[in-house]
């Protein structure tokens, strides 16, 4: 990683390890380390980020995109590249062959050539995504993909519509005392681009009925509500 000079060999050995093999992870952390000021803490974060029982939030602590840990999914199709942050944000450790029927075997088979997934029969046929590229992809899926009441809170109160008309994915994961409100009116908005939603067991609540219709929905949950918010369309669909 042309960093060896500055790195005890334990030090190297156990990088190699959290990377796995993978040219694109090793690339990338070497950069990242390389271009530290000090490479003793950068090795030392990695290796943080790498055993953290709770990536996403370890991410948005140590900010890993402003030190440059991101790869580019620019050369995935599009349908790959998305089926990726929804697998980081909402699918990992799922079944594979539920997984496929959400975002698509094709999709599944791409990422696991490309070393992003480990192999299905390595892990009982779960989807599981390598722990460091678990870390960058659910950063990557910042601002589009919603797992906390508190961030999507800031989204939809903000002022600009573009905003929720991005969003993605919303599956919240935190601790909440009452359910979330959404209203119909701010969940339309978001027909152009909503892949997945899980409302839960009155986890979140819509208030009012959609009157769009969701072009993208590839997963939704339901749980324990009164009636589905969408157009007739969409609900005969899902």
């Amino acid at each position: 990683m042309g960093v060896a000079g500055t790195m005890q060999i334990p030090q190297i050995n156990q990088i190699l390890k959290i990377c796995d093999g993978v040219p694109l992870v090793l690339e990338r952390v070497g950069a990242y380390i390389c271009q530290s000021l000090d490479k003793d803490e950068a090795c030392r974060r990695v290796i943080e980020w790498s055993e953290d029982g709770n990536p996403f939030s370890s991410a948005e602590e140590h900010s890993i995109e402003e030190n440059g840990l991101l790869f580019d999914l620019d050369e995935l199709p599009a349908s790959a590249k998305e089926a990726f942050l929804d697998i980081c944000s909402f699918f990992n450790g799922w079944d594979w062959d539920k997984v496929s029927c959400i975002t698509g075997e094709d999709e599944l088979n791409s990422l696991q050539k490309r070393a992003l997934l480990l192999n299905k029969e390595e892990c009982e046929n779960k989807v599981t995504v390598r722990p460091i590229v678990l870390i960058i992809g659910r950063n990557m899926g910042k601002g589009k993909r919603f797992t906390s009441a508190h961030e999507l809170s800031k989204v939809l109160e903000g002022d600009e519509p573009g905003d929720i008309g991005g969003i993605k994915g919303i599956w919240l994961q935190d601790n909440i005392s009452q359910p979330f409100l959404i209203s119909a009116r701010k969940l339309d908005l978001m027909h152009e681009s909503l892949r997945v939603l899980a409302l839960g067991d009155m986890v979140i609540v819509v208030d009012g009925q959609c009157s769009q219709k969701f072009k993208q929905i590839i997963y939704f949950q339901a749980g324990l509500i009164p009636y589905l918010p969408f157009h007739p369309t969409t609900s005969q669909e899902l």
